[in-house]
C-alpha cells in the first residue's frame, strides 16, 4: 500500500472517529506508520486537529504499534502538535502518550520542547499539563536556539501568572539563565509590567543589576516600558538597582524615562540620585530627550532641578536647538529662553537657534528670539549670515 497523504482513507477514518472502520483497516494491513511529504503520520494529523475528540482512535493506534515518537521534517512529534494548540483540552491524551513512552524532551528544529510551546502560547490555562510534564521528567531548563528557557517564555508572556512562575522555579528553573542576547527572566518581566512576578523573582535572588548584551539592566527595561510602571521602578531601586548604570550607549534609566515621557518616573529617579546631566554616547542629556518629546512639564521639572539648560551633544546641539525640530513648540522654546537658554549657541555648523526657527518658517519664533538677543549677523560655516541664509532658503523654496 502506498504511503498516505492527507486525503487517504486512513486519515478520513481517523478524522471522523470511525473506530470500527479503523480497526478493519488495521486488520487488513494498512501501514499506520506511513508518512506524508512532511514526514507526518496519522497521529500528527489527529493531534493537530482537535485531538480531544479522538481519544479512542489514538488509543487504538497506540495499541497497534503507531510510532508515537515519529518526527516530521521540523523534528516535531505529535505531542508538539497538541501543545501548540489548546493543550488544556487534551490533558487525557497527553497523559496517554506519556504513559506509552513518548519522549517529552524531544526538541524540534528550533530546539524547542513541548514546554517551550506551552509557555509561549496560553500557559495560564495549562497549569496541570505543565505539572504533569514536570512530574514526568521534562527538562525545565532546556534552551532553544535563542537560548531561551520555558521560564523566559513565561516572563515574556503577558498572560502568565505567578503560580506558573512558582511552579517552574520551585522545580529547578534557573531564574538567572540568560538568552543569547543575555536577557534574564527578570528583564522580560520588567517589560510586561508584572509586579507580582518581579517581586517573586527578586525574592528568589534574581540579580536586579544583571546586564544583557546592550548592557541594559532590568531597571532600564522598566523605564522604557510604555506602561510606565512606577511601582516596579520603585521596587527595583529599593532592592539595589543602580539608578545611574549605563547601557552600551551610555544611557541611564533616566534617559529612558525621559524618552518615555514619564514625569512620575523621572521625579522618582532624580529624587533617588539619578544624574540629571548624564550624557549618552551622543552626549545627549535627559533634557535633550525631554525636548525631543516637546514635553514642557518634563522640561520644567528637569530645569527646576538643576539640569544644564545649554548642554551640547556631539553636534553641539542644545535643548533649544532640538525643540525647533518639534511641532507646536513655541511655549517650550519660550520657557527655555526665559530660563537662560543661550539664543546664540552654535552647532558644529555654526548655526544658532535662529537658523532652526527659519527652517520652521515661524515668524513668531524668529521675532521672539531676536527680541531676546539672537544675533542676525552671526555667520555659519558657509559664512552665511541669517539674512543670507533666509534669502537662500527663499530661493530654494521658489525653485
Amino acid at each position: 500500500m502506498k504511503p498516505f497523504n492527507l486525503q487517504t482513507t486512513l486519515i478520513s477514518v481517523s478524522h471522523q472517529n470511525l473506530i470500527q472502520e479503523l480497526q478493519s483497516l488495521i486488520e487488513n494491513g494498512i501501514d499506520i506508520n506511513s508518512k506524508n511529504k512532511k514526514n507526518e503520520t496519522v497521529l500528527h494529523f489527529i493531534c493537530r486537529n482537535k485531538p480531544q475528540k479522538s481519544f479512542e482512535i489514538i488509543k487504538l493506534l497506540i495499541e497497534n504499534g503507531i510510532d508515537i515518537n515519529a518526527k516530521n521534517k521540523k523534528n516535531e512529534t505529535a505531542l508538539h502538535f497538541i501543545c501548540r494548540n489548546k493543550p488544556q483540552k487534551s490533558f487525557e491524551i497527553i497523559k496517554l502518550l506519556i504513559e506509552n513512552g513518548i519522549d517529552i524532551n524531544t526538541k524540534n528544529n528550533k530546539n524547542e520542547t513541548v514546554l517551550h510551546f506551552i509557555c509561549r502560547n496560553k500557559p495560564q490555562k495549562s497549569f496541570e499539563i505543565i505539572k504533569l510534564l514536570i512530574e514526568n521528567g521534562i527538562d525545565i531548563n532546556a534552551k532553544n536556539d535563542e537560548q531561551k528557557t520555558a521560564l523566559h517564555f513565561l516572563c515574556q508572556n503577558k498572560k502568565s501568572t505567578l503560580d506558573l512562575i512558582k511552579l517552574l522555579v520551585e522545580n529547578g528553573a534557573n531564574i538567572n539563565d540568560k538568552t543569547d542576547f543575555e536577557d534574564t527572566p527578570l528583564h522580560f518581566s520588567c517589560l510586561n509590567n508584572s509586579f507580582e512576578i518581579i517581586k517573586y523573582l527578586v525574592e528568589k535572588k534574581a540579580n536586579v543589576n544583571e546586564l544583557n548584551k546592550l548592557i541594559e539592566t532590568p531597571l532600564h527595561f522598566a523605564c522604557k516600558n510604555e506602561e510606565r510602571p512606577f511601582e516596579i521602578v520603585k521596587y527595583l531601586v529599593e532592592n539595589g538597582a543602580g539608578a545611574n548604570l549605563e547601557t552600551i550607549n551610555k544611557e541611564t534609566p533616566l534617559h529612558f524615562a525621559c524618552m518615555n515621557n514619564s514625569l512620575e518616573l523621572v521625579k522618582y529617579l532624580v529624587e533617588n540620585g539619578a544624574d540629571i546631566d548624564a550624557q549618552n554616547v551622543e552626549e545627549e542629556t535627559p533634557l535633550h530627550f525631554a525636548c525631543m518629546n516637546n514635553s514642557l512639564e518634563l522640561i520644567k521639572y528637569l530645569v527646576e532641578n538643576g539640569a544644564y539648560i545649554d548642554a551640547q551633544n556631539m553636534e553641539n546641539l542644545t535643548p533649544l536647538h532640538l525643540i525647533f525640530q518639534q511641532e507646536n513648540s513655541f511655549e517650550t522654546m519660550k520657557y527655555l529662553v526665559e530660563n537662560g537658554a543661550d539664543v546664540n549657541m552654535e552647532t558644529d555648523e555654526d548655526e544658532a537657534p535662529l537658523y532652526y526657527a527659519l527652517l520652521n518658517n515661524s515668524l513668531e519664533t524668529m521675532k521672539y528670539l531676536v527680541e531676546n538677543g539672537a544675533s542676525i549677523n552671526a555667520a555659519n560655516n558657509d559664512n552665511e549670515t541669517f539674512l543670507h541664509f533666509a534669502c537662500k532658503l527663499k530661493n530654494h523654496l521658489k525653485s
